[in-house]
């Protein structure tokens, strides 16, 4: 885990060494025609992922008329049909790095892939994460009419198995029934977790504009989790944890509200310990299958003379 985290944030310095930056030429205008895997893509998703510009100024090529469909001016959020054509204007892309991390696949068919993300790796790029998993996405599956799109949320600390729709289509019915597919993850905590049986967390977490997330009854949503201990060492429990909702931070915040916070967790804990977060996604049960993904922490040898019964 130590040496993915080391090369993940060694990618991220690379993005600001110039000499790993590839400066591209003007392009002309393209005529792109709407594929399947589009349809029904938002005009800026569709714009912003065959392009890479930043929003604000595709949003200035749309309000200019310079981007058209079929001829026509259009509206940023027009949900793309079959066959349409879009106007490209001539633009220069953004200044681009070559990312070498290579993707661990899990799984692959024409609907979704499942990746097993590393901890410490962004799934979104953001002001402080330079290098995320969709730089690599982007780079390795451009070729495709849909780039694949995270489905679901994954915490930038957070390990683990992470599904990306290939098509719009795919994209939205899997959202729509994300709450029917079964979650697995694994956590280790510190402390000598007290029961010896599953059991129900249910708390209603707020999450604020700024500041921490709270155990409030009348403004927070209910959040709920189910928990297995699977093992247990002098100082710290291996559990199973089951999501029935998936609200932010949600297993982070629920176990630390029970006074036994994740290991290396640093916004629900005060321990000052330099270790990885130990929350790892590791089964799900998604269209008729099951996928497993186990972590590789250092800690499980703790745990080797237990029986460890995951599933």
């Amino acid at each position: 885990m130590t040496k993915t985290k080391g090369l993940v944030k060694e990618k991220a310095r690379q993005i600001t060494d110039l000499g790993s930056i590839l400066s591209k030429k003007q392009s002309g205008v393209q005529l792109v025609k709407v594929a399947g895997e589009c349809q029904g893509q938002k005009l800026i998703s569709f714009l912003k992922q065959k392009t890479g510009l930043p929003y604000s100024r595709l949003m200035k090529l749309i309000r200019t008329g310079q981007i058209r469909i079929n001829g026509k001016r259009a509206l940023p959020f027009y949900r793309l049909q079959l066959g349409e054509e879009i106007r490209i204007p001539p633009y220069t892309p953004p200044l681009q790095a070559k990312f070498s991390l290579k993707l661990d696949l899990i799984y692959e068919n024409e609907q979704i892939l499942i990746l097993n993300k590393p901890a410490g790796l962004a799934v979104h790029k953001g002001s402080k994460t330079p290098f995320s998993l969709m730089d690599v996405i982007q780079q390795k599956y451009k070729h495709l009419p849909y780039v694949p799109t995270p489905v679901h949320r994954l915490d930038k600390e957070t390990s683990g198995l992470m599904v990306l729709a290939k098509s719009f289509q795919t994209l939205t019915d899997l959202q729509a029934n994300w709450d029917q597919v079964e979650k697995k993850y694994l956590a280790v905590i510190n402390g000598i977790w007290p029961y010896n049986q599953t059991i129900t967390l249910s708390h209603y977490l707020f999450k604020p504009k700024t500041g921490a997330i709270t155990d409030h009854l009348s403004k927070g949503k209910k959040s709920v989790c189910e928990v297995r201990p699977l093992a247990k060492s002098q100082n710290h429990s291996l559990l199973e944890v089951r999501l029935i909702t998936g609200r932010t931070r949600q297993i982070r915040a629920q176990l630390a509200f029970q006074g036994y916070p994740i290991l290396g967790d640093k916004k629900f804990s005060s321990s000052k310990l330099s270790l990885p977060l130990h929350l790892h996604a590791y089964f799900l049960s998604l269209q008729g299958n099951s996928f497993k993904c186990y972590p590789n922490w250092k800690i499980l040898q703790k745990f080797q003379n237990k029986q460890l019964n995951f599933v």
